[in-house]
């Protein structure tokens, strides 16, 4: 008894009922009821907080390789890349770094080292040069004469800042760049 008064169990006791027995001096019912409520609220206003910032890398598709300098050393050649981000937030690119390799032979290496914003759920085009000298060009060379294209491989990784901090996100690129829109030709 409790200030003179009987407690359920007390009472379910005195009626003979012999397997109630007083819980250990744990919270009333609804301190419980109320802790699970608040542990369910926090845990999925957390998966929907995890879902905002969550991090989806961004897509690279190459557009075009345009020349823009030759000369007796080399050359330079102007990347455009198509990048798509799929997060519902902005990024920031802030650094690229690949090789490019064209007809199996490394050409030249592609860097950017100023910050480029890629708008949440949108396409941004980003423009990388690439230097290169002739040691490579006899191979790219012979697949512009023999089949109007060159093989391209593009592979490094891009730096991008998001909310949560910053993410390395790896490059891939492989496919065919035609000789005529290399050259600027219709």
């Amino acid at each position: 008894m409790i200030f003179g008064t009987q407690l359920p169990y007390q009472r379910l006791r005195a009626q003979g009922v012999a397997w109630v027995t007083r819980s250990p001096a744990g919270p009333p019912a609804w301190v419980t009821a109320a802790a699970v409520c608040l542990l369910l609220a926090v845990a999925l206003g957390g998966c929907a907080l995890f879902k905002r910032f969550s991090f989806e890398a961004p897509t690279v598709r190459l557009e075009f390789i345009e020349v823009t300098r030759l000369d007796l050393q080399g050359g330079s050649l102007r990347l455009q890349l198509a990048v798509h981000n799929p997060n519902p937030y902005e990024l920031r690119g802030a650094q690229l770094g690949a090789t490019l390799d064209l007809e199996g032979t490394r050409f030249g290496e592609a860097a950017l080292e100023r910050e480029a914003r890629l708008p949440a759920g949108q396409q941004s085009w980003v423009t990388v040069p690439v230097e290169f000298t002739w040691e490579g060009v006899g191979a790219a060379a012979r697949g512009a004469f023999t089949r109007g294209a060159v093989a391209y491989r593009l592979e490094g990784r891009l730096l991008v800042h998001t909310p949560g901090g910053e993410r390395w996100v790896p490059l891939a690129l492989e496919g065919d760049a035609n000789v005529r829109e290399m050259l600027g030709g219709p």
